[in-house]
């Protein structure tokens, strides 16, 4: 943990900055509802909720929400840096009717993307990391009923006929394992989509359709994000040039190696390798 809001008098909620080593950890079901978002990224994570494994390919700034009572197994393939923020119950009122508490409807988010929800996550850490003072205290408890409207807003969204996820059709885990060895072992050739849809035996255009809707990224995103997982673990070779790193990992030169890696992970290889 490199910071958190102990000390600060927060009344609704608590954030804690962490980093995070890939490995398996077990949430158990708590009081509280939990928002998770990552400051890092790409990376692979494997939630087990309610009988489902579920593989997701996270961006940064990609969204994990537990709510109250629920538990989930998570697996981390990759290190990744986090802010967590627990939230009260009683944000989840109804603001109609205080005695309705809309917490116990809510569904998990595992991995989404919701640019509200990652910039209001940003001022909570803003007020971790750099203002310890009363102020904060007054702020942080202005946007945690804010993150909490939101999180009600998206479970409503998806909720409706047609836009749920839960409902949508899954590569089966057999095949998802087939593509991602099979991704794994390829990444410094070129990977074409029809021989990952084969893998699985469906049409091209079903593939990209199963595969988002099973990790909650496109295939060539995916594909792109295990390039760049790749470079980082090649980037701790200092006997290996930029332009070994690119070629390993399947990218067509350096500069292409570069314009990726910093629009996934916000820094350039060289700082990256440097760091």
């Amino acid at each position: 943990m490199e910071a958190s809001s102990e000390g600060l008098g927060w009344s609704s909620a608590f954030a804690s900055v962490q980093r995070e080593v890939a490995g398996f950890v077990r949430i158990e079901a708590r009081s509280y509802h939990l928002i998770v978002s990552s400051r890092s990224g790409p990376g692979d994570v494997t939630y087990r909720i309610g009988g489902q494994e579920i593989l997701r390919h996270v961006q940064a700034r990609g969204l994990f929400f537990l709510p109250a009572g629920h538990a989930c197994d998570v697996t981390l393939h990759d290190p990744v840096e986090t802010i967590h923020v627990q939230l009260d119950p009683k944000l989840f009122r109804d603001p109609a009717c205080d005695t309705r508490d809309l917490g116990p409807g809510l569904a998990p988010i595992l991995g989404g993307d919701d640019g509200l929800l990652q910039g209001m996550l940003r001022v909570m850490e803003e007020l971790v990391r750099g203002d310890r003072t009363e102020r904060s205290a007054l702020i942080a408890d202005l946007i945690a009923p804010a993150i909490a409207s939101r999180l009600v807003a998206i479970n409503h969204e998806t909720s409706r006929p047609g836009t749920s996820l839960s409902s949508a059709r899954r590569l089966s885990g057999g095949h998802l394992r087939k593509v991602r060895d099979f991704v794994a072992a390829n990444l410094g050739t070129d990977i074409e989509l029809q021989v990952l849809a084969d893998l699985c035996g469906v049409s091209a255009a079903h593939f990209i359709r199963l595969f988002k809707s099973t990790t909650g990224v496109s295939p060539h995103q995916y594909i792109l994000g295990s390039r760049v997982g790749r470079a980082k673990v090649l980037l701790g070779d200092h006997a290996l040039t930029l332009a070994d790193v690119a070629q390993s990992c399947g990218f067509a030169n350096q500069q292409h190696l570069a314009r990726t890696f910093r629009r996934l992970t916000g820094v350039t290889p060289g700082f990256y390798r440097r760091g």
